[in-house]
């Protein structure tokens, strides 16, 4: 006969008494605490908004862009599309455009958002892990090159990111205070993440394996039950049937276009990861395993190294749990304890499988570096509890080298040149031409609506993959998609055209009846590790310069003379 859940975790379990919830948060927050976390998450909005509309848009963002745009004005009805991953990024993006039109601000304001809400959540968790390494982590969301980078970007990986975290906080909080509403909201947040990317799939298959490592290590050491267990018992069965049903609904509500396409809930069970596991062999994004050591290296050594001093921390703490990890106190330590070890985890085991997986871009980098943020700040946390001796002290001098390391890093790649090709964070970005050559096409559509009472007629060369991102900047233009621009003797008949240099090595005629721009489609860097050189890696650090060639795609935009 099972023993029934302690009489503590029931009272945890049960409803919190009725004090009004701002007397309850006066009572928890000081006001400097309050005001230090305010002034970050404020800082951290406004440096997630300022020009975010302003950089051209990178191939996968005008397809995020284009797709949600085209199902808010029912130009084409969702399905789910495994290259195009989960349904969630365009419903998400979608809503944006109800809130705030539509523009290129809005496409991006759904990631610069999220990004936001993560240097928030730590905060929540800030009396768990401590209020050191909690604000540290916060720090590090905030202003890193990495995060600040990818909450200004149109792509799954930061929605992503955001969930797992949220997942972290309520899990830690969970397992200290247990609360009905946890199970649902949980499971909820993890179908949701199978809904953003394949991703979800990963993340939850290392949370299973963890959690399995736990059970059968108890078992062995016959310790009987783990603390997540009691916890489980401590809630009660009906919180995990809604957690159950809220898991099944959110998936088939997203993968089913909510209602509109059932076969999508097939499609996200077997479809995509089938696809995914194919691609594995093709290699997508062309770079070797060790990207993401490079982009650690390049960006956030500071975190790498403060993680590193947080892992061996916990790590002794799981080896001789009667160790004191210095910072933490009594009631931290017992509610970070697994925590840390899953950190330790989930770092190793991500940074490892993105590593060796088939494809490899730099934005996957979001997914080992969240773990290694929060250990980095329980690192932080067991230096400064330390700063008396030598070490610490050695420790906390390159904490403000590596402040200033973050800051430098964070200004080039998202102020001073965000649309660099030799950034590491840069994948094939889209020419700074774009953006200003699609609004003289406006302008012109706008001028001949006017004058003559008709639309531009625009054609664009979709070959060598060139049809975004001119389908999000010419949205609502008249625009044609040909192919057989490469088609010998084919002569254009429309008012302006777009063609790629290879079609215009194929020699079209009329021509000499268009002025002609150049335009720079998308510029990339086909990096060859084995030239980075430490010689290669202080020109690319202070200097920006790429230790190999860049690789162009160069367009031109001609428009018919006398418009």
């Amino acid at each position: 006969m099972r023993p029934a859940p302690s009489a503590a975790l029931r009272r945890r379990a049960a409803p919190a008494a009725m004090i009004p919830a701002m007397e309850r948060l006066r009572g928890r927050i000081g006001r400097p605490e309050a005001l230090v976390w305010g002034l970050l998450v404020l800082g951290a909005l406004v440096l997630r908004l300022i020009d975010l509309g302003d950089r051209s848009f990178h191939h996968d963002e005008s397809q995020i862009a284009y797709f949600s745009w085209s199902t808010i004005t029912q130009q084409h009805t969702y399905e789910y599309n495994p290259l195009l991953h989960g349904p969630w990024q365009y419903y998400a993006t979608a809503l944006t455009y109800k809130l705030f039109g539509v523009s290129d601000f809005a496409a991006r304001s759904g990631p610069a958002l999220l990004g936001t809400l993560m240097v928030a959540m730590p905060f929540f968790v800030r009396r768990h892990i401590g209020r050191i390494a909690a604000y540290s982590a916060a720090v590090g969301l905030a202003i890193g090159p990495s995060y600040l980078y990818y909450s200004r970007f149109t792509r799954e990986d930061i929605h992503i990111a955001a969930m797992t975290l949220a997942v972290i906080v309520i899990v830690i909080r969970m397992l200290d205070t247990p609360r009905r509403w946890h199970p649902p909201v949980l499971f909820a947040l993890l179908a949701a993440t199978l809904t953003v990317k394949e991703s979800g799939l990963i993340f939850g298959f290392l949370c299973a394996l963890f959690i399995v490592a736990l059970l059968v290590g108890a078992r062995v050491r016959h310790t009987g039950r783990t603390r997540a267990v009691q916890v489980a018992l401590a809630v009660g069965w009906r919180p995990w049937v809604l957690a159950g049903l809220a898991f099944v609904l959110v998936y088939c509500a997203f993968f089913s276009s909510f209602g509109s396409h059932w076969a999508g809930i097939w499609d996200g069970i077997y479809e995509g990861p089938k696809y995914w596991i194919d691609q594995h062999d093709v290699g997508r994004g062309g770079e070797r395993w060790y990207l993401y050591a490079g982009i650690l290296g390049g960006y956030e050594w500071p975190v790498v190294l403060f993680g590193l001093v947080g892992a061996v921390a916990v790590l002794r703490w799981a080896v001789r749990p009667s160790t004191e990890i210095p910072g933490f106190t009594d009631r931290v330590a017992p509610h970070v304890r697994v925590l840390a070890v899953f950190l330790v985890w989930l770092f190793v085991a991500s940074f490892t499988g993105y590593s060796i997986a088939g494809e490899r871009f730099a934005w996957l980098i979001l997914h080992p570096l969240l773990p290694l943020l929060l250990l980095a700040g329980i690192g932080l946390q067991v230096v400064w509890a330390g700063r008396d001796r030598v070490l610490p002290r050695v420790a906390l001098g390159l904490l403000v080298l590596g402040l200033a390391s973050t800051v430098y890093s964070s200004y080039r790649v998202n102020a001073d040149d965000p649309v660099d090709p030799s950034e590491l964070l840069v994948t094939t970005q889209s020419g700074p031409e774009i953006p200003a050559a699609s609004q003289r096409l406006h302008d012109l559509d706008t001028k001949l609506q006017r004058s003559q009472g008709r639309r531009l007629s625009i054609t664009i060369d979709p070959n060598d993959g060139a049809s975004f991102p001119w389908a999000w900047y010419l949205r609502d233009l008249q625009v044609s998609y040909d192919a057989g621009v490469r088609t010998p003797g084919y002569t254009p008949s429309t008012d302006a055209l777009v063609l790629t240099a290879g079609s215009q090595v194929a020699g079209l005629g009329g021509l000499q009846a268009y002025d002609a721009r150049p335009i720079l489609l998308r510029s990339g860097w086909a990096r060859d590790w084995g030239d980075a050189t430490p010689r290669a890696w202080w020109n690319w650090y202070f200097k920006r310069q790429a230790w190999g060639p860049l690789s162009d795609l160069d367009e031109t935009l001609f428009i018919r003379k006398g418009l």
